[in-house]
């Protein structure tokens, strides 16, 4: 088992972890650190440990609207986007099946064509000179 130090709000606590788990949470303390930081600058905490609490909160509250399906504002406009973008593949998907659809009559139009002007050229007598 491997223990890690991890600095979280101005100081520094020792934790154990498994083996190969020790990026995983430097990572994760470094996102704490980020959302402590953003609670500090919008939030005007009375203190480290009134930030710490209030940081707490709010990570409590992302989890709890993970948990019943609720998306923050940022998912829900990439979700938007992403189905904006299937919609129009879609039409893409419609027009080039279209557009196959008059390729491939006019090809069997052009077919038919040559093949009468091939039976035409045959009944026709050949002109000598």
């Amino acid at each position: 088992m491997a223990q890690i130090t991890l600095p979280i709000g101005g100081a520094n606590y020792v934790v154990g972890c498994q083996d190969g788990e020790e990026e995983h949470l430097k990572h994760l303390a470094q996102e704490v650190e980020r959302r402590l930081a953003k609670v500090r600058e919008n939030l005007s905490p009375a203190g480290e440990g009134h930030a710490l609490f209030l940081t707490t909160l709010v990570l409590a509250d992302e989890i709890y609207d993970l948990e019943h399906g609720k998306m923050s504002k940022e998912a829900e406009k990439v979700l938007k986007r992403a189905e904006a973008t299937l919609d129009e593949n879609k039409r893409y998907h419609t027009r080039l099946a279209q557009a196959a659809d008059i390729a491939e009559h006019l090809a069997q139009r052009v077919e038919k064509h040559s093949e009468t002007l091939e039976v035409d050229q045959a009944d026709t007598p050949a002109h000598s000179g």
